[in-house]
């Protein structure tokens, strides 16, 4: 997810109980709330990159007990002879591992895919349930760190004294609140996955289904199939999955076999991005001087992170032999 939900749920776990555990647990738990996303910056040395550590090592079970470590040494070296409130590396560590563990569960419920098993295996981990940006996680998050002080200015107002306990009140309100709401995106999310199942696209068994989240409504998902021959894409709402026609998705079709194809995935490039692509599709266009084969991942346009979607694309010459190959970020252009 992005940085801000998960710099809110490091404020909300603060204010919940973990300001006592230790002195300074706010920064810290900011710190290791979004040290995990480090990984960001692979943007700059391009796609290739970004496919290969983006959500890998630092969102990892290893990766993630390294940064809570760091992430308590850091505040324990910086805090260690405060005269009052020294700071107990045992106890930043405890705070360290619960802002770094809920960051990589975060993450694991969305859509991208985390290698929670990295270094051992490449496999990703994802739920499907939220998007990169959720507007009701965030809501809920504002809501339940902001109403307090509101209160609290009304109650003044009138006279009245304040709940000493109110802003961590609405920040346990806040943070269960998120919990029921992912709990019910699961649920809806399964039942999703079921309707898309269930059907035929164009008369042909779907082999794989992938159900991924609308960011405004719990009851509307963005459906991707892979079918024999394609790969298909729908939106629909679960509240009308008896009337839900099958056929009214949106159809790309898979190339016929050809030596220009094998070619092209056998390039490096095009290897790396079908390690990670959970639907991919190619496209093979004449050119001049041969043929350009395009491969995406269909689970990209299928949500917000179409925004780093990266996509493959290699030129054969007559001859078959690659000319060119190359990772972009984003969609291919169709030419």
């Amino acid at each position: 997810m992005e940085p801000l939900t998960h710099a809110l749920v490091s404020v909300a776990l603060s204010r919940a109980g973990l300001n006592r555990v230790t002195p300074r647990a706010t920064p810290l738990l900011l710190t290791a709330g979004l040290i995990p996303d480090i990984d960001a910056f692979t943007t700059v040395a391009g796609p290739a990159a970004w496919l290969n550590y983006h959500y890998g090592p630092t969102h990892s079970l290893i990766g993630g007990a390294a940064l809570s470590v760091v992430c308590a040494g850091v505040f324990w070296w910086l805090g260690r002879n405060h005269p009052k409130r020294p700071v107990r590396f045992l106890w930043a560590l405890v705070a360290s591992v619960v802002g770094v563990a809920v960051h990589i569960l975060l993450d694991v419920a969305g859509s991208q895919g985390v290698e929670l098993l990295w270094p051992f295996s490449t496999k990703r981990f994802a739920w499907d349930l939220v998007d990169t940006v959720d507007p009701w996680i965030l809501a809920l998050l504002l809501l339940g760190l902001l109403m307090p002080g509101l209160l609290r200015l009304v109650t003044e107002e009138i006279g009245a004294k304040p709940s000493a306990r109110g802003p961590q009140r609405g920040a346990i309100a806040a943070l269960v609140l998120v919990l029921l709401y992912v709990g019910a995106r699961d649920v809806t999310h399964e039942r999703a996955v079921a309707v898309l199942r269930s059907r035929l696209y164009r008369g042909a068994t779907p082999l794989s289904v992938g159900a991924f989240p609308s960011p405004i409504s719990l009851l509307t998902w963005n459906g991707v199939i892979e079918t024999e021959n394609s790969v298909e894409q729908v939106e629909f709402s679960i509240t009308g999955s008896a009337l839900f026609d099958p056929n009214r998705s949106v159809s790309t079709f898979k190339p016929e076999a050809s030596r220009a194809l094998e070619a092209a995935q056998q390039t490096p490039s095009v290897r790396l991005l079908l390690e990670h692509a959970r639907f991919p599709s190619a496209t093979v266009f004449r050119t001049r001087d041969g043929w350009r084969v395009t491969i995406q991942d269909m689970r990209d346009s299928a949500s917000l992170i179409r925004r780093r979607s990266v996509y493959a694309e290699v030129e054969v010459d007559g001859n078959l032999d690659v000319q060119k190959e190359s990772l972009e970020f984003g969609l291919p252009q169709r030419r």
